[in-house]
């Protein structure tokens, strides 16, 4: 009877643990799929806004005199929104290398 009590709870504890770790791969995995997205949003506002806006501010620097501190405001901001896009990959590697972590399978393996 000892016997059969232990056995019930070193199973309850396996599940214990097992759900324990199955929620915290979800939450990894949500962090990374907000990462990737939050990677593509700001690559694709970079790409669309900031670069394509460079050619006309210098050129109406050019043209007019005037208004080379928006060129340099827009070069601060692409650069922000650089660095905001570094730390969203960062943090998909950190959230892959965590999955990887809990999983105990490289990110190729895991399907």
């Amino acid at each position: 009877e000892e016997l059969q009590v232990k056995a019930l709870e070193i199973e309850s504890e396996r599940m214990n643990m097992e759900r324990e770790i199955n929620a915290e791969l979800n939450s990894k995995l949500l962090k990374l799929q907000f990462a990737i997205r939050q990677n593509a949003i700001l690559t694709n506002v970079r790409d669309k806004y900031f670069f394509n806006s460079f050619d006309a501010l210098l050129s109406e620097f050019m043209s007019s005199g005037t208004g080379l501190d928006k060129y340099f405001s827009n070069i601060n901001m692409t650069l922000m929104n650089l660095m905001d896009s570094y730390d969203s990959y960062y943090q998909s590697l950190l959230s892959l290398a965590e999955i990887e972590f809990l999983t105990g399978y490289y990110a190729e393996e895991i399907k």
